[in-house]
């Protein structure tokens, strides 16, 4: 993975590319360090790894965008090209969820009440009642 990171670094224009690209590979590092048997080799890598990954990612925007990035650099190996690993590296990543509207009181169970609008020399504090809330349901 160092080798494909490296090659594809030298097409970059600016160190952030590099930074947040190295963020998401690192975040898929910590992932195959944490199983159970991890491989020593990227040809090490089973589908069934990659499912949990896939898995462990698909549900939040920036999981999406570390898939992406991550199964570019996987590509890139020539031990990947073919068999199972390589099918599960092909499946459709779906686009990120962007939000039009703020949520509605049905979709979002924070309650958060705000005061009056100040006058003159007064203060304005806001407040929130977190006590019932159990975030939005995306």
């Amino acid at each position: 993975m160092a080798v494909a990171f490296a090659a594809r670094a030298l097409g970059w224009t600016s160190h952030g590319s590099s930074i947040a690209c190295w963020r998401q590979v690192r975040v898929f590092a910590k992932f195959v360090s944490g199983l159970a048997c991890p491989p020593d080799h990227l040809d090490g890598l089973t589908a069934a790894m990659l499912k949990r990954w896939r898995a462990a990612q698909i549900d939040t925007n920036d999981g999406k965008k570390t898939l992406v990035t991550v199964r570019a650099f996987l590509l890139r190996d020539p031990r990947l090209a073919t068999g199972a690993v390589t099918e599960e590296l092909a499946k459709h990543i779906p686009g990120r969820q962007v939000m039009t509207a703020p949520p509605g009181p049905s979709q979002c169970l924070i309650n958060v009440a705000v005061a009056a609008p100040c006058s003159g020399a007064a203060r304005c504090h806001e407040s929130s009642d977190f006590s019932h809330s159990a975030g939005c349901e995306g």
